[in-house]
């Protein structure tokens, strides 16, 4: 999952002829990411490319700034014959963030026409992390706290590690609920690059039981 985010290299099939990155991560020593279309297609195919910011992207996001000027994509209007794909450059043109910015990126196919069509919603997700990203978090035993200028993701395993549980994305803000933990039961958090253990109960797993 990590890995996944970082390179941000893999290739979705978010509509039946089309293939594009679902996810860009520019860390603050990068300026600039590459986004990935592939045209899966029988016919050759126009694409027009837009972005927007949003809000941190959960069930809940939304449009704060339609058509970002903070976001530059070369080229934003290209065809590709079937089979081929191509790379198209996205560099982030803002001020150095204080906090994590959040972009969407659309790809819209243009038909013979002339129109532009996003009625598949071709979209990649771009995560501009912060120019100085600090870990910060509050938990209480239960519930977790994103103090953090940048998303966290919380990684909840069993087994010692052994058993690779479910992973959950939190935005700067952000709260839940940890389910109780068990024997065994490791808890981590962080980010991208830097992960720190939040809770560890491996060592009960080598306590002789007590006796009644």
């Amino acid at each position: 999952m990590w890995n996944y985010l970082a390179a941000g290299l893999l290739l979705a099939p978010l509509a039946q002829a089309t293939a594009v990155t679902p996810l860009l991560d520019l860390p603050p020593q990068r300026q600039q990411v590459q986004l990935m279309v592939k045209n899966d297609g029988a016919q050759p195919q126009t694409y027009v490319l837009s972005v927007d910011e949003t809000t941190f992207p959960d069930g809940r996001v939304r449009v704060i700034a339609p058509s970002s000027p903070a976001v530059k994509l070369e080229p934003a209007r290209f065809t590709l014959g079937p089979g081929q794909r191509r790379g198209v450059a996205v560099s982030y043109a803002g001020p150095k963030p204080e906090n994590e910015r959040y972009f969407v990126i659309r790809v819209g196919e243009q038909s013979p026409r002339q129109q532009i069509s996003y009625a598949l919603e071709l979209t990649s997700r771009l995560f501009v992390r912060p120019a100085k990203p600090a870990l910060k978090y509050h938990f209480d035993g239960a519930e977790l706290r994103n103090e953090s200028n940048a998303f966290v993701m919380v990684m909840m395993d069993e087994d010692c590690g052994k058993t690779e549980g479910p992973t959950r994305l939190l935005g700067p803000g952000q709260s839940f609920r940890l389910p109780t933990p068990g024997s065994g039961s490791q808890v981590s958090l962080g980010f991208i690059d830097k992960v720190t253990t939040l809770l560890d109960r491996c060592a009960d797993m080598d306590k002789p039981a007590t006796r009644p």
